[in-house]
């Protein structure tokens, strides 16, 4: 039997199949992690002891030097031997443990012309997440995707926006085939971009197209705080025909006053004047002097979630205080085509990301 062991973790991880990420989350340990396809980095561990096949991933995510130093990527790397790791972080952070669940199609309506919601009611008890986390979909034989819950947590329905990309095998199923009471299964959560509720500082979070899930999630959640922080919420799209969940934007907003909400179009009708023109990393550089006290989340398209984080960085935002969710393309395990998944996504802001 190989074992898997991670400084700062207790126990010994029993390693049977999959990534050291699938073994360490499965065992309920809280490793770092974010789009576990190889391509942010987020998992990046010190191989202390042991031999690995690091798999295929993106050279930015772990460049040659870095393996040569003894770095692996934990969502890609699969144990040849016993191994021992350490994350770049402390693991004081207990998340929900990653389980499989049925659930059936409760609703599935579009929103726009090409964003489809769909309520999933899960079979016994609620499924735990933390705001911010995504979970695995998978529907009837179809390959498995990735989505963000929009829903608070808690609930046994859970909420998902499902972009439907150009000849996508799923989110075209999604689109034309789905029905309710269609049996789906569930595994999750994951995702290292979510809430924490414990620091209370000032909260930015910006959405990019259906990367409003994750985001909504969020501010759902801080809106019921007994005394919610300063909540400034940035959503940006295509065109005003590609808004959707405005009015459960205003909702929150009113809900929580000390929640502001700022629309931006990166190409907006000649003449309009409701909302913010331009892309939300410029808007958020044009409203905020520093950031130095401000924890940052973000998701959709990578390029996005990249210029959201360098212009948060560069008002003296620190690394720990960014929390990212690039979507891309591909579903986020998938070997293969890693490059060409986040190609297709510099649609920059078209904005219309998709998981």
């Amino acid at each position: 039997m190989t074992v898997v062991h991670i400084r700062g973790w207790p126990e010994i991880i029993e390693f049977h199949r999959g990534t050291i990420l699938d073994a360490a989350l499965t065992s309920g340990v809280p490793a770092p992690h974010q789009c576990c396809s190889g391509e942010c980095g987020t998992c990046k561990c010190r191989l202390i002891k042991g031999l690995v096949n690091h798999g295929s991933h993106l050279p930015d995510a772990l460049s040659d030097q870095e393996k040569a130093d003894g770095w692996v990527l934990a969502c890609r790397a699969r144990p040849k031997t016993d191994v021992e790791i350490e994350f770049n972080k402390d693991l004081d952070e207990q998340l929900p443990v990653p389980q499989r669940r049925k659930a059936h199609v409760q609703l599935c309506e579009r929103l726009n012309a090409d964003v489809i919601r769909i309520v999933l009611s899960v079979e016994g008890s609620a499924l735990p997440f933390v705001a911010g986390q995504f979970a695995r979909l998978r529907f009837g034989n179809l390959p498995a995707r990735d989505y963000s819950m929009a829903n608070l947590p808690g609930a046994r329905d859970l909420e998902f926006f499902v972009r439907e990309m150009p000849d996508g095998l799923v989110s075209g199923h999604v689109a034309r085939h789905l029905s309710v009471g269609d049996l789906v299964g569930i595994e999750g959560p994951f995702g290292n971009a979510y809430l924490r509720a414990a620091k209370k500082e000032a909260i930015i979070a910006v959405a990019g197209g259906s990367g409003l899930a994750p985001m909504l999630a969020i501010a759902r959640s801080v809106a019921i705080a007994p005394n919610p922080q300063p909540l400034h919420f940035y959503f940006g799209v295509r065109r005003e025909v590609d808004l959707f969940a405005s009015q459960t934007l205003a909702q929150l907003s009113r809900r929580n006053p000390r929640m502001s909400v700022q629309i931006v179009l990166s190409e907006p009708a000649h003449g309009q004047d409701k909302f913010r023109e331009g892309f939300p990393h410029e808007a958020l550089a044009a409203d905020f002097n520093a950031l130095s006290q401000t924890q940052i989340y973000s998701a959709g398209p990578p390029p996005m979630v990249a210029a959201v984080s360098q212009a948060a960085r560069m008002l003296g935002a620190q690394s720990d205080d960014i929390h990212s969710d690039p979507f891309t393309c591909q579903p986020r395990r998938k070997s293969g085509s890693i490059g060409s998944a986040i190609t297709r996504s510099l649609g920059f802001l078209g904005l219309s990301g998709g998981s």
